[in-house]
């Protein structure tokens, strides 16, 4: 799925289901240097069980463009931003390696969001 976030093209996997912003939503956040493709078994799960899934691809990672985000902060900032690109108020958030940093501000950034 392709969505702008900040003017930006951005790209995240569904898990092979269509995104629907009415479902429970699931957010994965890839690690340093890599993309939505190591959360490819998660996501399918999730996606198959009820859950609209993205697996987003940071600026600069994977299939999105821009410039890669030079600090955890910028980057926390930014996944509060995906949320409100696709329509939601709320998620659950999973990171893997510095997507677990990332995830973990994000949740700082935001203290009034729900279900984080």
């Amino acid at each position: 799925m392709k969505f702008k976030v900040r003017g930006i093209d951005t790209f995240a996997s569904t898990g092979g289901r269509p995104f629907d912003k009415n479902k429970p939503l699931i957010i994965f956040v890839h690690g340093s240097g890599l993309s939505h493709m190591v959360w490819v078994l998660q996501t399918r799960y999730f996606a198959f069980r009820g859950y609209s899934v993205l697996a987003v691809d940071l600026p600069g990672h994977g299939l999105s463009s821009g410039e890669s985000l030079k600090t955890i902060e910028e980057m926390g900032n930014w996944v509060g931003d995906v949320i409100g690109a696709v329509g939601c108020k709320e998620a659950s958030l999973v990171g893997h390696s510095q997507g677990c940093l990332v995830t973990m501000e994000c949740v700082a950034q935001h203290p009034k969001k729900k279900n984080f």
